[in-house]
């Protein structure tokens, strides 16, 4: 377990213990994990409009299957209007949707909304 000019690598070490269930970068995993779900392949998106001297920025979330046990229904990939530690739901998100007209959508709801 000696690497270069005698120092300990660690490498290759798993930890045994109560950690046992962490291992070392670099490492396989423990023979005791199980693996987990496949990872989202969603890119999030972010437009940064001007709106009337003011800029606007609204993010692309994605959506959730529904969750019976919680009893919630299932969320569309949208749009959302972000805020000073807020959001808002502006649209549902076209996935073959071009980005000026997904740019025109969002100003034509920050049009609708805003209107005073």
């Amino acid at each position: 377990m000696n690497g270069p000019a005698g120092r300990r690598s660690w490498a290759n070490t798993t930890i045994f213990g109560p950690a046992a269930r962490f291992t070392v970068p670099g490492t396989l995993r423990h023979p005791g994990s199980a693996p987990r779900g496949s990872m989202s392949t969603y890119k999030v998106d972010q437009r940064h409009l001007n709106h009337n001297g003011r800029v606007f920025h609204f993010v692309s979330y994605e959506g959730q299957p529904a969750n019976l046990k919680k009893e919630e229904a299932a969320v569309e990939p949208s749009w959302f209007l972000m805020g000073p530690g807020r959001r808002w739901q502006v649209m549902p998100q076209e996935a073959l949707q071009l980005p000026e007209e997904t740019d025109r959508c969002l100003l034509a709801w920050l049009d609708l909304h805003l209107a005073s």
